[in-house]
């Protein structure tokens, strides 16, 4: 897998205050990470939306530019699991990340706290069945 010097992070929730574009806390929080320069963040953007609804490309576009589709080597799926409110809507994130984000050799790193009531294990199963699925097209 290719890597250019550097990120490009873009972030989604539903709630406002932490993704807003313009005022949330996420955006605040990339800005120092970029200003402090631990990680070489060359982009970031945020927008508060919903995950499941199977829009993630409109959600992860920057402010300068859409996302492209499959332009992601990788997506981390973090503590987005809690919110799943039915099987359909964790097969649904499933289907729009690897249709719509992942690059061809891209990963997705779902990531969950121990609180989650979701069923990580079949998530999981899910989204390998389903990556296997879509690379043997």
């Amino acid at each position: 897998m290719k890597f250019y010097p550097g990120f490009k992070i873009r972030a989604t929730d539903y709630n406002p205050a932490y993704a807003d574009e313009r005022n949330g806390e996420a955006l605040a929080t990339l800005a120092a990470a970029q200003s402090a320069g631990p990680l070489r963040v060359v982009d970031f953007s945020t927008h508060a939306g919903d995950a499941f609804a199977g829009h993630l490309l409109e959600l992860l576009g920057s402010r300068n530019s859409a996302a492209r589709s499959r332009e992601f080597p990788i997506v981390f799926a973090s503590h987005v699991l809690y919110h799943c409110e039915s099987p359909g809507s964790a097969e649904r994130l499933i289907d729009d990340v690897t249709q719509n984000l992942l690059s061809d050799e891209g990963h997705l790193h779902p990531v969950s706290s121990q609180q989650n009531p979701a069923d990580l294990p079949g998530f999981s199963r899910a989204l390998w069945q389903q990556l296997r699925r879509r690379r043997a097209q």
